[in-house]
């Protein structure tokens, strides 16, 4: 990126050492930034600046753009979809076990996660050897 501006946008004329720390100064700053952050960087830069950016001027430009990586953007809303999913999912048997409906065998398949909230829920018991049964109301 620095060497496009340079060869791009003029600039105070600096020796070659303070070339050098200009170039280790920016890949410090913005060097974190994604390849396509840098790339929008770089032509935002050419097409408005007269002069070659500063920091600053570079911050501005990057602010203008989604700096968050697309990939962990797509896996956090995923898990979000799943996180949904797997709670309507929880919500339905545990209805399901309020209305009396469900039989041992489905009970035996839940999640032990679920039958321990179930059993909070005051919606199943928990017996000595680990099992769990539907509490039944003693008016049913």
């Amino acid at each position: 990126m620095i060497v496009t501006l340079q060869s791009t946008l003029p600039s105070r004329n600096q020796n070659d050492v303070a070339q050098a720390v200009l170039v280790a100064t920016y890949r410090k700053l913005l060097g974190h930034f994604p390849e396509r952050v840098i790339r929008y960087l770089e032509k935002a830069a050419v097409m408005r600046c007269k002069w070659f950016p500063t920091v600053k001027e570079c911050l501005d430009m990057i602010a203008e753009v989604d700096t968050t990586d697309p990939l962990a953007r797509k896996r956090s809303e995923i898990g979000r979809l799943v996180q949904s999913e797997m709670q309507a999912r929880m919500d339905e048997a545990m209805a399901r076990l309020a209305s009396g409906e469900a039989d041992q065998h489905w009970i035996d398949g839940l999640p032990e996660n679920w039958k321990s909230i179930a059993e909070t829920r005051s919606l199943l018991w928990r017996h000595a050897d680990g099992s769990f049964t539907l509490r039944r109301d003693s008016s049913q």
